[in-house]
């Protein structure tokens, strides 16, 4: 089985990483993305702090108004990888670096860099 069509519209990097210590977990970015005609907004690049490897999760409501959980998962392993390296190669070109290393390039006066799908194909 093939993975369906998939592609990052939009990513936004913090400026430091935010711990979640329940998932032992370092978000590092923020992205939006389709995948076969189902559009997600709010999918996290993120860094296990066990073995230091990037990972993506798909975005996760907020239970403000209800006690039951409601999120999106990647489910399908061959799509996660994929998208994983879509956004790895994303973050990296923001100058996020490498899964071992992380050095803010922030933009002055800004607290995220951001980056749209139009501008990196216009090499911004």
């Amino acid at each position: 089985m093939t993975a369906p069509a998939f592609q990052i519209t939009s990513m936004t990097r913090v400026s430091r990483p935010i711990f979640l210590p329940k998932l032992r977990v370092n978000i590092v970015a923020y992205f939006d993305c389709v995948i076969g005609g189902l559009e997600l907004f709010g999918c996290s690049l993120c860094r296990r702090m066990v073995d230091n490897i990037l990972t993506i999760s798909g975005p996760v409501a907020p239970r403000k108004h209800s006690t039951v959980r409601r999120a999106a998962v990647f489910r399908d392993e061959l799509l996660k990888e994929a998208a994983t390296r879509a956004a790895e190669n994303i973050y990296a070109s923001m100058g996020g670096g490498n899964v071992t290393e992380w050095t803010p390039r922030l933009v002055e006066g800004a607290s995220v860099v951001r980056l749209s799908a139009a501008s990196a194909r216009a090499g911004a």
